[in-house]
């Protein structure tokens, strides 16, 4: 039985580091935009931080060796 739960190409440390600078931005502008503006301010929060995720691998495609 299999209790991995994420698919092998998780396993790989270049998806795994596009995954964190996509996401952790998200994550981090939900909480910003809870914490200023309540629970209305959350999905602006989330937009913010798609954003600098998307830029963040962006950058991270631009620059990959």
């Amino acid at each position: 039985m299999n209790n991995n739960l994420m698919p092998p190409v998780h396993n790989d440390p270049h998806t795994q580091a596009y995954q964190l600078a996509f996401m952790a931005p998200i994550k981090i502008g939900g909480m910003i935009g809870t914490a200023i503006a309540g629970p209305a301010g959350a999905p602006i929060g989330y937009a913010l931080g798609a954003i600098v995720g998307i830029g963040a691998v962006w950058n991270m495609g631009k620059h990959r060796h």
